[in-house]
């Protein structure tokens, strides 16, 4: 991966997370910011796909719903 490219993921992962913590609940932004660098690759695919942020970001709380059901 270029620096080019990984800087371009991260600029749209900040995005993401700028959307999260806009439009959705404090627990989901804050849910992102601490497994943030874990997301790179979840974000970078849809990044490379040619997902938008929004779309992103609804992917991403998903996720967070996902994975919070299957803790407790």
């Amino acid at each position: 991966m270029t620096t080019k490219l990984y800087n371009q993921i991260m600029d749209f992962g900040n995005s993401v997370g700028e959307y999260i913590r806009m439009e959705y609940e404090p627990i989901y932004y804050e849910e992102f910011n601490t497994k943030n660098l874990n997301m790179f690759d979840f974000i970078g695919s849809y990044y490379m796909g040619g997902s938008n942020v929004p779309d992103t970001a609804r992917y991403v709380v998903e996720l967070i719903k996902m994975n919070n059901r299957t803790e407790h």
